[in-house]
């Protein structure tokens, strides 16, 4: 069976600069990294497959179960934690930007299921121009998130990290 890297995404920012650059980007290093499982004979189950949502399961499984299973079974967890809000601002307290809930939630799930070192976060600052101190505190406290403002620095970036698999 082969080894997964699940991708949770996020919509509520355009596609085109969000989830479909990271998923992009992910499918190239999935494709050099099972170049280098061919070039070195090794089983065919040591491939690597990007799996998201409900990705291959038939009729209508229940979305929030699959994920979670899914993400239990995932060699890698990536999650788009582009912020997509900001938090309100009281008490001369600084607002936090915010990523999209449903994103959070897989990330928690993930971060119980999996080890630190299989869970990768990846931002495009292009929205906000935030930087990690303006996240919440739990997702600023480790390495990361990768962040990125354009399709070549994803592309960089997702390079480095596949060297670090």
């Amino acid at each position: 069976m082969a080894r997964t890297i699940f991708f949770s995404w996020q919509s509520d920012r355009p596609a085109n600069v969000t989830r479909t650059v990271i998923k992009d980007a992910i499918v190239r290093a999935i494709e050099d990294l099972n170049a280098d499982v061919l070039e070195a004979e090794r089983p065919s189950d040591e491939r690597v497959e990007i799996d998201h949502d409900t990705k291959g399961l038939p009729g209508t499984p229940d979305i929030a179960s699959a994920i979670l299973e899914k993400i239990e079974a995932a060699a890698i967890f990536l999650a788009d934690v582009t912020p997509i809000g900001l938090s309100d601002e009281y008490s001369g307290k600084r607002r936090k930007h915010l990523p999209n809930p449903n994103v959070l939630i897989e990330l928690g799930f993930a971060k119980k299921a999996l080890t630190t070192g299989c869970i990768v976060q990846v931002w495009n600052t292009f929205f906000t121009g935030c930087s990690p101190d303006d996240l919440p505190f739990d997702m600023r406290g480790k390495r990361g998130p990768s962040h990125f403002r354009s399709r070549q620095t994803l592309l960089r970036r997702i390079a480095k990290l596949r060297r670090r698999l």
